[in-house]
């Protein structure tokens, strides 16, 4: 739902309020989970270092298989089913802006104070993830795999797995997510005295921003105990001060070769609670020499500060496919 409101106190002043909620529920679905044990599996988690023990039922070998005789094992547990992720997300947003004008210097001048605050919420169901230490209880010694847990098949074909089986080693994988925004600003802009092209007209505005964000993923997966390389829950904040001025300057209007030659500039301090402080500019020109044709030349700086997850994720992991060329 979006729900817009405009009310006129006086009459060079307004007030707008805004409201916004957003509820996303959504389905998506991958193949069944494809199930490595073993030291060459590459999980990066304890399934690397599961064995399967020589009195598992359904270890057909006559050897308990660990790292000197097993490099991996896998199948795909289609006995699970695909794995399915739900996820549900809801957002919040609202602001509020007070704006006006008025006469300085012989010209018009425009200004506006604004509000934000924002909020986003998520929470995500995976279905079709393994427990790896409840895996690691089904496959070892069958004399320590006493209820509920039940001896695993990992061998078998299609359906060896069974209900049981799953009850025990199979789970619902939760995780959550939020961010916070909080934002306020004042601008101010109009015109200063005039030039051959027209009125000098300034603008500068002041803003503080507050965010924060944090990730909890699952317990089970962030012990390393799931099937996927485990994510560590991040979270943290920050916030920024910042202050602009711009500035133009219409030098000439309709004069041989300067049908308009205009003259631009801008400055920004930027102070960040966790990346310090910086200054950037920007200049930049238009000349039209005839009606119809713009030359336009600028030049600028740029500043970009880490984001929430860059300053504060955790060591993770992703799949790469890698090509030995040799």
């Amino acid at each position: 739902g979006f729900v817009p409101v405009s009310h006129e106190p006086t009459d060079p002043v307004n007030v707008t309020l805004r409201g916004l909620y957003n509820r996303r529920n959504s389905l998506n679905q991958a193949a069944p989970l494809p199930l490595f044990v073993g030291p060459d599996a590459g999980n990066g988690n304890l399934l690397d270092t599961i064995t399967i023990d020589v009195t598992n039922p359904f270890n057909p070998f006559g050897v308990t298989l660990d790292s000197s005789n097993l490099a991996f094992i896998g199948r795909r547990v289609v006995e699970n089913g695909p794995r399915q992720y739900d996820q549900q997300v809801d957002t919040y947003y609202a602001s509020a802006t007070v704006d006006g004008q008025f006469e300085l210097l012989g010209h018009d001048w425009y200004w506006d104070l604004n509000g934000v605050w924002g909020r986003n919420k998520a929470e995500q169901e995976v279905h079709g993830n393994i427990n790896a230490a409840n895996l690691q209880l089904a496959l070892g010694p069958v004399a320590a795999c006493t209820a509920p847990c039940v001896p695993f098949n990992i061998f078998g074909g299609q359906g060896s797995i069974t209900e049981p089986m799953l009850g025990f080693v199979a789970f619902t994988q939760r995780d959550s997510s939020s961010q916070r925004l909080w934002d306020i600003s004042a601008n101010i802009s109009g015109g200063l005295f005039e030039l051959p092209g027209g009125t000098v007209a300034i603008a500068h505005g002041v803003e503080h921003r507050d965010q924060s964000g944090r990730f909890d993923p699952d317990p089970i997966v962030a012990a390393g105990l799931g099937s996927d390389i485990p994510p560590l829950p991040p979270r943290g904040d920050y916030n920024v001060d910042e202050a602009f001025a711009e500035l133009r300057l219409p030098l000439l209007r309709d004069t041989p070769f300067f049908h308009r030659l205009e003259l631009t500039g801008a400055a920004r301090y930027s102070d960040y609670s966790t990346s310090g402080s910086t200054t950037t500019f920007s200049a930049g020109v238009n000349w039209e020499p005839i009606e119809d044709l713009l030359f336009r030349g600028s030049w600028a700086e740029g500043f970009r500060a880490p984001s929430i997850g860059e300053l504060f994720g955790t060591p993770s992991g992703f799949d790469q496919e890698l090509n030995d060329p040799s």
